[in-house]
């Protein structure tokens, strides 16, 4: 199974918390450098949307489906972004899934107890209004909350597009990270069912060595809207299939990060939109944004 959406959350999450609880062992500017690097690789997922901050869960949990969401009180703003809003909000609801909650509470619910703090960057989940936490702390002291504001100004003043953690890994052998090849492009599809437009896509991307990883025609936790598909190859290339930015665009994108092979994205995704441009010639337009309005 290729990473998805609710392991990359997981992900980073848990990886994030780690890095933070091993860096309290070293010097306070060390751990300034963890934070700062956490927070940095987390606003380059996300840089026009992000909340740094202070919150606290209310109790107010739903756990009925595949995740669990949670409304969380904002106690403290270290830093927020969000093009439809210059105020942070007083409240965001946040989603984990269940998968990361085996050691939390009683197994069921991935938050911390109503009352317990918690510190952290919140980013938002693709086509939603709630938040997931990309990565927090606990317990919230007030030496805790003094690294987070010296972290969240230092990361804030670094280049948005290039996270720098060459301070807090400068011991590391230097990686050489792949490039990958992005190919991504919009559409309509009016009157066309989701089951049968991914039927569609199963077929044209099945003999180019893409496999559906994803069930159904939606993503498994309720608060994700939308048509969603998610292929993968069995090496490093992916192609998604989400709703844009208004009901009724669907977004396709590839990302792939073999640089032994560039051009597949672009030559998978133009065979794609070729085929689909056939099959729906009366009815499709495709776009080159997420609200579909420029048409291509």
């Amino acid at each position: 199974m290729s990473l998805n959406f609710s392991t990359l959350l997981a992900t980073s999450a848990i990886l994030a918390c780690s890095c933070i609880a091993q860096a309290a062992e070293v010097s306070d500017s060390r751990l300034v450098g963890a934070t700062k690097c956490s927070l940095e690789m987390s606003i380059s997922q996300s840089p026009s949307n992000y909340l740094i901050a202070v919150v606290e869960p209310t109790g107010d949990t739903d756990c009925s489906g595949h995740g669990c969401s949670e409304t969380l009180k904002v106690k403290r703003v270290f830093a927020y972004r969000n093009g439809a809003s210059a105020d942070a909000p007083e409240h965001i609801v946040a989603i984990m899934p269940k998968s990361v909650s085996s050691d939390r509470i009683d197994g069921t619910s991935p938050f911390v107890p109503k009352g317990q703090m918690e510190i952290g960057i919140y980013l938002p989940v693709p086509n939603g209004n709630q938040y997931y936490p990309s990565s927090v702390s606990t317990p919230v002291t007030p030496e805790m909350e003094a690294i987070y504001e010296r972290a969240t100004k230092a990361a804030l003043e670094a280049p948005a597009d290039k996270p720098d953690c060459k301070s807090l890994f400068a011991s590391a052998s230097p990686v050489k990270r792949p490039v990958p090849e992005d190919f991504h492009v919009y559409a309509r599809f009016p009157g066309v069912l989701d089951e049968e437009l991914i039927k569609q896509v199963d077929a044209v991307l099945r003999p180019l060595g893409y496999s559906r990883q994803s069930e159904g025609t939606k993503y498994p936790m309720p608060e994700v809207k939308g048509i969603f598909a998610f292929y993968a190859t069995d090496g490093p290339s992916s192609l998604l299939i989400v709703e844009g930015k208004v009901p009724g665009c669907t977004s396709i994108a590839i990302t792939d990060y073999d640089e032994s092979n560039r051009g597949r994205a672009t030559r998978v995704g133009g065979t794609l939109v070729d085929s689909l441009r056939r099959q729906y010639a009366k009815t499709s337009t495709f776009y080159k944004d997420d609200r579909c309005l420029n048409a291509l």
